[in-house]
């Protein structure tokens, strides 16, 4: 056994994950420009679920109007901007939800980085698979056989004159019937001896 790496798979995967890291990268620049923090603690509780970033605006929301009376109008307006805000992220941030689970990010102070060496090392697993060499040089071995004996074979028949069975096929007629079977054909269906005799005799018989 040896080694071997899918090289499109490889690179296909490493494309899927450049794409999911700017979803990732874009819904978290959404939350910065709301000014939601976007610390490693948060950022797990946003994601914790699909409903998560709602029951956090509303909470802020709630924790904004507060326990003490504030007036309908004021309260109404207060819940119709967290709305908007919802409404201007959401789309961004469900897609950095769902990409983030493949995206490993590192969180360094105040900045978010991707771990692209992570990233790299587990698309080039994933594409790298188990290759049985001998098993593979042993069909092509059967297979550079025939070629050698469909290379002699065409030898033979250019030197006496005969037809090529494996392109043009051997013509001959059977009870009032014109038959031209190729090779391929003749052997799908048997290649028995008394078969190829009755159809190549022809091109043998002498006066």
């Amino acid at each position: 056994m040896e080694i071997y790496i899918d090289e499109k798979e490889y690179n296909s995967l490493k494309a899927e994950a450049q794409e999911a890291v700017n979803k990732v990268m874009d819904g978290i620049e959404a939350l910065k420009e709301e000014n939601i923090p976007t610390d490693k603690e948060t950022l797990k509780k946003l994601t914790s679920s699909p409903d998560a970033l709602k029951s956090f605006l509303r909470d802020s929301a709630n924790n904004q109007i507060g326990k003490g009376y504030v007036a309908p109008q004021e309260k109404s307006r207060i819940y119709e901007v967290y709305s908007h805000l919802l409404a201007r992220i959401e789309k961004r941030f469900e897609l950095m939800r769902l990409s983030l689970p493949v995206v490993p990010i590192v969180f360094e102070k105040d900045s978010i980085a991707v771990d692209w060496e992570q990233l790299d090392k587990k698309a080039k697993e994933t594409a790298t698979y188990q290759l049985d060499s001998a098993g593979l040089d042993a069909w092509w071995d059967k297979v550079e056989n025939i070629k050698k004996a469909l290379d002699d074979l065409r030898a033979y028949e250019i030197e006496n004159n005969l037809p090529d069975f494996e392109k043009d096929g051997i013509h001959y007629t059977d009870n009032g019937f014109f038959l031209s079977p190729k090779l391929h054909d003749f052997l799908i269906y048997g290649g028995k001896r008394e078969t190829f005799d009755k159809a190549a005799r022809g091109y043998f018989i002498k006066k």
